[in-house]
């Protein structure tokens, strides 16, 4: 999943449904600078 920061209460609601941040990779938006996963085998 890519966003951005400024959307706060859609990043709480991510958070809250269990993705977590992930770091290092390329996104090819340019308004994206948050990008999480979410683990399925949880």
């Amino acid at each position: 999943l890519e966003s951005n920061t400024v959307l706060k209460p859609a990043i709480k609601l991510y958070e809250k449904l269990g993705f977590k941040k992930v770091v290092g990779r390329a996104s090819p938006y340019s308004r994206a600078n948050i990008q999480m996963e979410l683990d399925l085998e949880r």
